[in-house]
């Protein structure tokens, strides 16, 4: 058993209530990571649309592939904090803190999927990149690899695409909203 007044311990029965604060910084962190609150819906893209509408087949690529790769990657980035930080926390503050940025992480996911509902990106294409393109899955592989406890995902069968691991809904795409001409995408295979 961690000594009470640590930052590291259990995370459990240790640390269950707030005040005092022992670790302020911990707690100023939280407060501003609170007044920071964003939604991913109350921004305006219609330029970003716009602009995105005047790209090149290669610009747009760029735009997929990036959300393709940060999309599963914000909750692959919760779970490693969910997993291989939360559970060893003592301080309460910094239990605070930490879930407020597991939040923030979960509040990306939804930002990038905001984009994928907005722009004229091939969603099925978009969540499957993680899994088809070799160095996107070496990274994920990679990450995976080091969250305490889990074992790979990957095995000899090939996932699914729209994985658990993305925080894709199951909205259907509509041919209006798919990109065209998906030839610039090619050279991520």
């Amino acid at each position: 058993m961690s000594h009470p007044h640590q930052i590291l311990g259990t995370g459990i029965s240790e640390g269950l209530l707030l005040k005092p604060i022992r670790y302020d910084w911990a707690f100023d962190l939280y407060n501003q990571a609170v007044a920071n609150t964003w939604f991913p819906h109350e921004i305006q893209l219609g330029e970003d649309l716009a602009d995105f509408k005047k790209m090149t087949d290669e610009e747009k690529h760029a735009v997929t592939f990036l959300m393709s790769y940060f999309n599963p990657n914000e909750l692959l980035v919760n779970k490693a904090l969910a997993f291989g930080v939360y559970p060893y926390l003592n301080a309460p503050e910094a239990h605070l803190y930490l879930a407020k940025q597991m939040w923030e992480e979960a509040n990306h996911c939804m930002a990038f999927e905001y984009v994928l509902e907005t722009f004229p990106i091939d969603r099925t294409e978009a969540y499957g990149s993680h899994v088809d393109v070799p160095s996107m899955a070496a990274k994920e592989e990679f990450e995976v690899k080091y969250i305490s406890g889990w074992p790979s995902r990957r095995s000899t069968s090939r996932r699914p695409r729209a994985s658990a691991t993305s925080c894709a809904t199951s909205s259907p795409t509509t041919s209006s909203s798919r990109a065209s001409g998906s030839t610039a995408a090619s050279w991520w295979r």
